[in-house]
């Protein structure tokens, strides 16, 4: 049998991302923490982000009404993490481009 030496390359996005390390429980969550951030302590609720919607699935005409709205981007959920997300230009090039109907699902023009 013979054994070689790892390098660490593999494994740069995963074991020495902090994020990841957190993500996964391996660092506690308030190794986050940076005491020099300008929102440190500050609740996102505060901020007064618009809500923000994601869809498992919409038809291209409720697509549509939502791009009319002002939405910048619709974002799609896969389970409980978002996939992917429809953008209005590629939306209005694939539904010109593939004739889709009001009815049709919206997820064909998604963007990954």
């Amino acid at each position: 049998m013979c054994v070689f030496q790892d390098s660490i390359r593999n494994y740069i996005t995963k074991f020495l991302s902090k994020d990841w390390c957190i993500e996964n429980q391996i660092l506690p969550y308030e190794d986050l923490k940076e005491e020099s951030n300008l929102f440190n302590g500050i609740q996102l609720s505060t901020l007064g982000f618009p809500e923000v919607f994601s869809y498992d699935d919409l038809t291209v005409g409720q697509a549509k009404y939502l791009f009319e709205q002002g939405v910048r981007a619709i974002p799609i959920r896969v389970g409980e993490n978002i996939d992917s997300a429809i953008l209005p230009k590629k939306f209005l090039e694939l539904v010109l481009l593939k004739k889709l109907k009001p009815t049709d699902s919206a997820l064909k023009t998604k963007t990954k």
